[in-house]
C-alpha cells in the first residue's frame, strides 16, 4: 500500500497507471484491465473517458461509452459503488450489449468496482479480467479487490493533484490557479485558490461543472477565454483538461498587435528591428508604444519587460 501512495507522488498520470496495475498484478493475477473515469449524463448513463487500457483494443473504451446505459457490467457496477463484482462468461455473453463490448477481447472473467467519490456524478471504474475460461476470480480476490479500490481512487485523485503540483513549479509567481476537468467541464481536482477566482467572474457558481460559458469553451477546443474578471487557460492532458484562471492583468488590454510591439521591444529590439520583424513601419510601431506605455501605466523599457515578465509568470504566454 505504501508503494501505491508512493507512486502516486511521483510518476506521471501515466506512469502512475501502469505501476499500479503491476503492484496489483501479484496478489490478483490478471490478462487486461481497464481504467476509467466516468461522468453520469444522465440516470443510468455514462460518458467514459480517461480511459487506460491494459492488453485491451484500443476502442475498448469507445465502445464502453456507446455501452455504458444498457450493458451490464456498468448497470451492476454504479448501481453499488464500492462493491467489487465478479463477472463470469455466462452473464458476460448472456447480456447482448456486453457481449458486443468484449467479444473482440479476449475476456473471460472480469472482476470490476465503480467507485463514486465526493462528486456524485464522478465515478472511477477498474475492472480486471482474464482469459481462461478455467481461471475464475476467487471470492477472497473479490474481497481484496474491494478492499483496493478506496485506495485505487484516493492515489488517483493524488496522483492528478501532483501532476498540477509539478507544472505549478514552473510558475514562480502563484497569482493564477489550476483545476482538471474532463470533456464535460466535471472538476476532478482543483488547487483551494480555483473556487474563489472562479466566482469572482460567476458570483453564484458552486460546481461541480465548471460555468457554462466555459463548458462551451471546452467544447470549441477554445485556448484561452477572457472574461470581465479573469481569464481562463485550456491545455489538454490526454483524455483530461487543465484549465488556469488568473485576474485579468493590465496587459491583458493590449492588442495582439501592441502585445508583438511590446513584447519586441522589451527583449532589446530598436524601433527599427521591431518594425521589421513585423513588417510595419517604424512610425507606427512608435505608436503602438504609446498605447502600450499608456494602457500599462509604465514609463521605461525596464518598466515594460518587467510586467511583462511577470505577465508571464502568472499565466504564460498571452494569446489573444
Amino acid at each position: 500500500m505504501l508503494d501505491l501512495y508512493r507512486a502516486s507522488r511521483e510518476l506521471t498520470m501515466k506512469e502512475f497507471q501502469l505501476q499500479t496495475l503491476e503492484l496489483i498484478r501479484p496478489h490478483i493475477p490478471f490478462d487486461s484491465a481497464w481504467w476509467a473515469m466516468a461522468t453520469e449524463i444522465e440516470a443510468g448513463r455514462h460518458r467514459i473517458h480517461d480511459s487506460y487500457l491494459f492488453g485491451l483494443t484500443e476502442n475498448f473504451g469507445e465502445l464502453a461509452s456507446m455501452t455504458s446505459g444498457n450493458n451490464l457490467i456498468a448497470r451492476t457496477c454504479s448501481r453499488t459503488p464500492g462493491t467489487s463484482f465478479n463477472f463470469t462468461p455466462e452473464q458476460l455473453f448472456g447480456d447482448a450489449p456486453t457481449a458486443m463490448l468484449i467479444r473482440h477481447s479476449d475476456v473471460m472473467h472480469l472482476l470490476c468496482t465503480a467507485w463514486q467519490g465526493r462528486i456524485p456524478q464522478l465515478f472511477t471504474f477498474l475492472g480486471i479480467s482474464r482469459h481462461d475460461r478455467k481461471s475464475p476470480f476467487s471470492e477472497d480476490e473479490r474481497r481484496l479487490k474491494q478492499c483496493l479500490m478506496p485506495h485505487l481512487a484516493d492515489t488517483m485523485q493524488i496522483n492528478r493533484v501532483m501532476h498540477i503540483a509539478s507544472i505549478r513549479a514552473g510558475h514562480s509567481n502563484a497569482k493564477s490557479a489550476m483545476a482538471v476537468v474532463d470533456e464535460l467541464g466535471t472538476l476532478h481536482a482543483a488547487e483551494p485558490g480555483f473556487d474563489p477566482h472562479v466566482r469572482l467572474e460567476w458570483p453564484d457558481w458552486e460546481g461541480p461543472f465548471l460555468p457554462p460559458a466555459l463548458q462551451t469553451a471546452l467544447a470549441h477546443n477554445q485556448v484561452h477565454h477572457l472574461g470581465k474578471q479573469v481569464r481562463i487557460r485550456f491545455d489538454r492532458v490526454r483524455e483530461l483538461t487543465l484549465v488556469t484562471i488568473a485576474r485579468r492583468a493590465p496587459a491583458d488590454a493590449l492588442s495582439a498587435r501592441e502585445r508583438a510591439v511590446a513584447e519586441g521591444f522589451a527583449s532589446g529590439q530598436s524601433y527599427k528591428e521591431v518594425a521589421l520583424h513585423l513588417a510595419i513601419s517604424p512610425a507606427t510601431v512608435r505608436h503602438h508604444l504609446r498605447s502600450v506605455y499608456e494602457k500599462l501605466g509604465v514609463s521605461d523599457k525596464g518598466e515594460l519587460a518587467r510586467m511583462l515578465r511577470e505577465d508571464d509568470l502568472q499565466f504564460g504566454e498571452q494569446r489573444r
